[in-house]
């Protein structure tokens, strides 16, 4: 009788032991640890033969198509007018290399509807200022944060409906806390002034991120 006992009780040990060898060996390997990269980081640098590659299509090879037919644009002469390109001179000469100006820029794409709306009223806002453009925006050349706005207003602007659309846009801007400047077309530009207008909306914004 203590004969089989001690049998039974040693050919459970034995099952015992080989369970939890045959559990330890199907545990998966672990995986080498290698170095991810950041988000959005491209995987791989493009070669001048690989640009070679990404040249515009030949438009003859598509003149069957009937919708190349529909489709006609031309391109215009230049993205600003005379006077524009004459106060963006005006604006480089400000400007040091820690700011960066961009011309015609979407007022959608610098401000947005306060998020605590719901979404008709955010919707309805969008359409207020999706087809709107800020003349210059200026921006922080390391964050791309938006410093400041510029509106260049010639006789156009005293309008009654483009007197309606400045009024909008200054308070929009207010609203979003985002310092904007109408500035009249003129022969000549005082630097310092401009130059005050925007570094002192460029503290602000460098005050405020700290």
């Amino acid at each position: 009788m203590n004969i089989n006992m001690e049998w039974l009780i040693g050919i459970a040990i034995l099952v015992a032991v080989l369970g939890l060898g045959f559990k330890l060996g199907k545990q998966p390997r672990k995986k080498k640890l290698s170095a991810r990269r950041p988000a959005g980081t491209p995987s791989r640098s493009l070669s001048k033969s690989q640009f070679d590659v990404l040249k515009p299509l030949n438009a003859d090879d598509h003149k069957n198509s009937k919708a190349d037919v529909e489709i006609r644009y031309e391109l215009k002469n230049t993205l600003i007018t005379a006077t524009e390109l004459k106060f963006l001179k005006v604006l480089d000469e400000v400007i040091n290399n820690r700011l960066r100006v961009f011309t015609m820029v979407r007022v959608a794409d610098v401000i947005s509807a306060d998020s605590s709306f719901d979404w008709a009223e955010r919707k309805h806002l969008f359409r207020r200022v999706s087809q709107k453009h800020f003349d210059f925006v200026i921006c922080d050349s390391k964050t791309f944060e938006v410093v400041c706005v510029i509106e260049l207003n010639d006789e156009s602007h005293k309008q009654k409906a483009r007197k309606k659309r400045d009024e909008f846009l200054a308070n929009a801007c207010e609203s979003a806390e985002l310092p904007l400047l109408f500035v009249p077309v003129a022969s000549s530009y005082d630097d310092a002034g401009l130059k005050e207008f925007i570094f002192g909306s460029y503290s602000a914004i460098s005050r405020k991120a700290a």
